[in-house]
């Protein structure tokens, strides 16, 4: 059984450690490792990140393309790229859905596994004394 100090020791450095890091960036790594797994949302993840390189491709080369000189390749261009943006869009809203619900369900997690796991460390251990001095070693 792990000592009730080593426990509250240990559950401190992590609550510190969430502190330091930041909630948003362990949110964020969880996110990508989640999509790293085989699960519903990780298709769709990867096909709206597909997408975001693809419009970004066909926006430089857009630009690249003078719409004064070559008009017909620039409206062209124009149009897939407006498509593309509609799909992107279209596939971005509902992975950002996905994502929020996975924060605040991880949020939930965190605050229980950490602040929740404190409270009830408090309540479940209000009457034992965590450390205590030896008789004598105080004079008095």
């Amino acid at each position: 059984m792990v000592s009730l100090l080593l426990a509250v020791f240990l559950l401190n450095v992590v609550i510190h450690l969430i502190n330091t890091l930041g909630a948003a960036t362990i949110n964020e790594l969880l996110w990508v490792l989640y999509n790293k797994l085989p699960t519903p949302t990780a298709k769709d993840a990867q096909n709206s990140a597909r997408l975001k390189k693809e419009v970004v491709r066909l926006k430089r080369e857009m630009n690249a393309v003078s719409a004064q000189d070559e008009f017909a390749r620039w409206a062209k261009l124009r149009r897939t790229h407006d498509k593309a943006v509609a799909d992107y869009e279209k596939s971005s809203s509902s992975v950002q859905d996905t994502k929020a619900k996975f924060d605040k369900t991880a949020n939930v997690l965190r605050w229980l596994g950490t602040n929740g796991m404190r409270y009830l460390l408090q309540f479940w251990f209000s009457r034992q004394a965590l450390f205590w001095l030896p008789q004598g070693w105080v004079p008095g």
